[in-house]
């Protein structure tokens, strides 16, 4: 009976953890210049979204690509705002909107490829330096296998 009592007791709270699994990406990947230059706006603390006026900048949270490389998609953390780590769903529906938009292609998915400046693709854990300009990163990611 105490078996049973415990079980049920792990299966309810087990279903109230919050799960990253499968939204992390795995597999060969190669990042289009496009996926590249999101890349390094999403690491900058410049403006994001000129639409948002005092919240244009900040910095980025969750970074999404799609399988193939060539599109991306991320969220950011506006400028004196605070703002929960993860934000992968986001992302993920981010990078999806310009998948159907500029692929036309309804079936290829997202998958984050770094969560804050941590490479987490292939379980990487690969922290981009602060200071890494342009050529840095481009350097780090052909040194990863990710160009």
């Amino acid at each position: 009976m105490k078996k049973i009592y415990l079980y049920i007791f792990l299966l309810i709270f087990s279903n109230f953890s919050y799960s990253y699994a499968g939204l992390e990406g795995q597999g060969d990947i190669k990042l289009s210049k496009t996926s590249v230059k999101q890349l390094v706006k999403y690491l900058g603390t410049g403006v994001h979204n000129k639409n948002k006026g005092a919240s244009r900048a900040g910095r980025g949270i969750s970074f999404a690509v799609s399988i193939s490389g060539q599109i991306a998609g991320y969220v950011y953390c506006p400028q004196g705002k605070k703002c929960r780590s993860r934000e992968s769903s986001a992302a993920i529906k981010s990078c999806r909107k310009w998948v159907k938009k500029y692929l036309n292609n309804k079936k290829e998915k997202c998958k984050i490829f770094a969560h804050g400046r941590k490479i987490v693709w292939n379980n990487e854990d690969f922290t981009i330096p602060h200071k890494s300009t342009e050529e840095d990163l481009r350097k780090i990611l052909k040194n990863l296998g990710f160009l």
